[in-house]
């Protein structure tokens, strides 16, 4: 019997109800990042509107406009007209570069709000930093036009509002597609504004659609995340993204600042990213949502730091995480060792007692290790191979395909991997207690978790909280709970970071990679649903088949819709 059983089993009320919540904390874990809805154009002009910002994108968006081109020219123009019709001064920096093996001339915009300024100190400012060039292939509309739309906006609001302390600097660079970062590395060379910066902000696309995410900061990132936080409208942002972009050879104009030592956020929207330097990055695929939460950034944060001490923005790198897309929760990543070795005295804990107990054997502990590492490579190789089977669709129906791998593809993909995941369970479940398939996941939640504490302390979250409240959720639940509305309870609460936590990272992943890659997310569900094997031993009760048939249906459904 299980720890669950050997106390009081769940009613048919309280299993559904278990299931239903479950569902629902996930669910709503993966769609409350998205964006606000657009502003109108009769907004207050101290705020920003999306679709005051739409007009800029119609004027910069109309055809593709690369460095040195002559439509790359009418967008500067376009922008500097737009600045001086606010009162700006624009000031323009040209710089030498080669472009397919031929000379050429790249402009930099640049345009300089005055803070109010303090007796004896120095100027600092803060810099708003998007590109205006954009590739060959495509308009741009959001890679960067949006971005240099949200920029003319926000430079308008903060002039209809209240003077800041510090200056704000906007920099519109060029080449920053090819040659790449050459307009920044310009900036930093040879700009004396260059020496005033405290702060960048740097806007950035990679798709159409969706949040905003703050996916970069510069080292010593503790001081900077805690104002982020405080400011930030609907924060969308994870060390965890972090950790994994400072080590991909990907690189925007925030390299170039964040090399010369300034603090910073970088920011940029993923979604539908088979339109990302495509000739449908225009303004009929652009969302106006996104445009919306880009803008609410650029002016939130020029607020919020405009009138702040710039000087104290260096110190210890965070552990963060969003929660539902609208808080941002923050400590510093010297917790993370601490973290860890609390998860692993309470694993061991957990672990003795309930070998010395009887509830656990030390032969089928070590089985359901196997177990749990073997089901993400079932998983894994399932789904490396699912996207090969599929792929001749697109070429039977390109259309309909195409509009399954960008909608329900992901949906199918994770129906899928939870019937797989309780099918082994189930399966298992006759020969090893559900305490023991527990704890045989936890393990290597714990390894992930201590590895990722030393040497990426910024990924830690993801393997500490749901470790955490797992082990302490089963002990809860095993030892201290004698009705089973009390099992309830901690059943769900224990489960809760997983839901939160590792749902959007399955959702992410599959955006960030493509249908592709679809095996990389679904092996972290894989991972995820060995945390959650109480969980399923109490919805499942005698029925084991229950939650594989619900997953093939859902599957199934999603497909058929």
């Amino acid at each position: 019997m299980s720890p669950v059983s050997q106390q009081c089993e769940l009613g048919c009320v309280q299993r559904i109800l278990l299931f239903v919540v479950l569902v629902g904390v996930a669910w709503l874990a993966t769609v409350a990042p998205n964006p606000p809805a657009p502003t109108p154009a009769d907004a207050p002009a101290a705020g920003f509107s999306a679709e005051r910002a739409l007009v800029h994108v119609r004027a910069i968006a109309q055809t593709p406009h690369p460095l040195g081109s002559q439509a790359d020219t009418a967008v500067c123009d376009y922008i500097a007209e737009q600045l001086r019709a606010l009162g700006l001064a624009v000031e323009v920096q040209s710089f030498p570069v080669q472009v397919g093996g031929r000379e050429a001339t790249g402009a930099n915009l640049m345009a300089r709000i005055p803070g109010v300024g303090a007796p004896n100190r120095p100027s600092r400012a803060i810099a708003l930093v998007c590109h205006h060039d954009s590739v060959p292939a495509g308009p741009g509309a959001s890679d960067d036009g949006a971005a240099v739309a949200a920029l003319i906006e926000t430079a308008r609001a903060l002039k209809a509002g209240p003077r800041l302390q510090n200056d704000i600097i906007l920099l519109f660079t060029d080449g920053e597609e090819a040659p790449a970062l050459s307009g920044a590395r310009a900036f930093a060379a040879g700009c004396p504004w260059m020496k005033d910066l405290r702060l960048v902000l740097n806007f950035e696309a990679r798709g159409v659609s969706g949040p905003v995410f703050m996916f970069e900061t510069g080292a010593g990132n503790g001081p900077v995340i805690r104002e982020f936080a405080r400011a930030a409208p609907r924060p969308v942002a994870n060390s965890l993204m972090d950790e994994v972009y400072r080590r991909m050879p990907n690189d925007t104009d925030f390299t170039v600042f964040k090399q010369a030592g300034l603090p910073g956020l970088n920011f940029a929207f993923i979604g539908d990213a088979r339109h990302y330097h495509a000739p449908t990055d225009d303004i009929a695929h652009l969302s106006l949502r996104s445009l919306q939460h880009q803008g609410a950034y650029a002016l939130s944060l020029a607020r919020h730091f405009g009138n702040l001490d710039l000087a104290a923005l260096h110190g210890p790198d965070a552990v963060y995480f969003d929660l539902f897309g609208r808080w941002l929760v923050h400590y510093p990543s010297g917790w993370a060792i601490l973290l860890a070795l609390l998860a692993a005295i309470s694993f061991l804990g957990v672990a003795a007692v309930w070998i010395r107990s009887g509830k656990v054997t030390a032969a089928k502990l070590f089985l359901a290790c196997l177990t749990w590492a073997a089901i993400p490579l079932v998983v894994g190789t399932a789904f490396g191979l699912s996207y090969e089977l599929l792929n001749p669709l697109w070429r039977v129906a390109p259309a309909w395909f195409g509009k399954f791998l960008a909608e329900r593809y992901w949906l199918v993909a994770v129906a899928l991997t939870v019937m797989i995941g309780t099918t082994l369970h189930a399966t298992l479940g006759r020969w090893i207690a559900p305490a023991e398939l527990a704890l045989g996941s936890w393990f290597w939640w714990l390894i992930v978790a201590v590895a990722t504490a030393i040497w990426m302390p910024g990924a830690s979250y993801v393997g500490l909280w749901p470790l955490l409240f797992g082990l302490f959720g089963t002990l809860v639940v095993s030892g201290l709970c004698k009705t089973s509305w009390s099992q309830f309870l901690w059943l769900g609460v224990s489960a809760v970071p997983v839901m939160v936590l590792i749902m959007p990272l399955v959702r992410g992943f599959y955006v960030a990679l493509g249908p592709r890659a679809v095996l990389i997310p679904m092996v972290v569900l894989a991972f995820a649903l060995g945390a959650l094997s109480l969980q399923i031993e109490a919805i499942s009760g005698n029925r084991r088949w229950l939650l594989p048939a619900t997953g093939l249906l859902v599957a199934l459904v999603a497909v058929i819709v």
